[in-house]
């Protein structure tokens, strides 16, 4: 912000207004003020201690450090045009009303846990120099985020009406993510302040990295990038809706065809499988199975994570974005099975590569028409 250094400094008469204010109960409104971030806070743990604060208002001020809004219970929260430098760290809070963040800028991280919105809840523009975390965190009503992150995290979240998330540059993870109502992770074109230090890459769509284990048949995927996204344990990949223009890993180029497009867990499984290749594919360093000490995935789970993303193409009539997931898949098989399973598979493959590689089935039937040629020649 760059006025903060004009603007002039909270001072102690306004700062025991704003306390009687919040000892009462009622609105807390600050408007173009440079604040030091210990004395708000100190305001802030009175509502805590009187039992609410009808409504948290900063408009056009720059706070100096770190916010701390834990244990609260207001009516109304807005931060509008406003820096803050420093983390924002907020626990244990209800929300009851509208939660709005205008055209903010954190300098930090901004960490949400076990938190209660009981009203809608609307990010417009902010610009987050760090981590967006929400954990453990109920939305009852609809919440719409648009906004710049490094990243994005969600855990054990719900969403009881439904989100939109339009993100930019933003690395996400949501695990054990509810989605109550249909929602959208999308890129974002909004203005706001200056993000180019966030730049991973050309591309500032958001990258989802993980969606394991949440409930995503009510989700839509559009124009991310799924590269390094691990899909196993999600529930609903079925009804899962990916549009718009995605990116996935693709498998190493071998100089005989175009490279299909793969899940991250084929290239773990193949890594994990001896195919030192194959790491060139990985658009993330680690297996999580690796760290997070559960059971290795094999080429069976990829399988059903691939049939179930193509099941969910193919019924929305997008045949060409199925077509990759149905030869993953039978990859897949094919390593999985075993005895003459795997031989007909492997027969399958190379004769037409899973009915996917024309100019396979062509060659296969030009040596057979050569085959039966030179039969009928000799045998006559």
């Amino acid at each position: 912000m760059e006025r903060a250094e004009e603007l002039q400094h909270w001072s102690a008469a306004e700062r025991r207004e704003s306390a009687e204010v919040v000892e009462g109960g009622a609105e807390l409104t600050v408007r173009d003020r440079r604040i030091a971030s210990s004395e708000l806070n100190d305001i802030v743990r009175g509502a805590a201690s009187s039992g609410r604060l009808a409504a948290l208002r900063l408009s056009g001020c720059a706070v100096d450090g770190a916010l701390d809004f834990s244990a609260i219970t207001v009516g109304e929260l807005e931060l509008t045009s406003t820096m803050v430098r420093g983390p924002l760290d907020v626990r244990r809070a209800t929300f009851e009303e509208d939660v709005r963040l205008d055209g903010a800028t954190v300098d930090g991280a901004v960490y949400f846990w076990r938190c209660e919105f009981q009203g809608p809840v609307l990010l417009s523009g902010p610009l987050i120099n760090g981590r967006l975390t929400f954990a453990e965190v109920t939305f009852r009503r609809h919440a719409l985020m648009q906004c710049t992150a490094k990243s994005v995290s969600l855990f054990q979240t719900r969403f009881e009406e439904g989100a939109d998330l339009l993100l930019r540059h933003a690395v996400v993870l949501a695990e054990h993510v509810a989605f109550g109502a249909p929602s959208l992770i999308a890129d974002s074109n909004h203005g706001g302040p200056p993000d180019e230090h966030l730049r991973r890459t050309d591309d500032q769509r958001p990258r989802i990295e993980s969606l394991r284990r949440s409930d995503v048949g009510t989700l839509l995927l559009s124009n991310v990038d799924l590269g390094g996204c691990r899909f196993y344990g999600a529930h609903g990949l079925d009804q899962l809706r990916i549009d718009g223009d995605p990116t996935y890993a693709t498998e190493p180029a071998t100089g005989r065809w175009t490279p299909r497009r793969i899940l991250a867990e084929e290239a773990d499984v193949r890594v994990r499988a001896g195919e030192s290749e194959w790491q060139s594919a990985r658009t993330s360093p680690t297996d999580p199975s690796q760290w997070r000490g559960e059971r290795p995935l094999d080429f069976g789970d990829v399988a059903a994570l691939y049939r179930a993303l193509r099941k969910g193409q193919e019924e929305r009539k997008d045949e060409p974005g199925a077509a990759d997931f149905y030869y993953g898949e039978m990859e897949m098989r094919r390593r999985a099975a075993s005895g003459v399973e795997r031989k007909l598979l492997w027969l399958y493959w190379v004769v037409s590569g899973y009915g996917l590689r024309a100019s396979r089935a062509l060659a296969a039937l030009a040596v057979t028409i050569i085959a039966f040629g030179l039969a009928y020649h000799v045998v006559g």
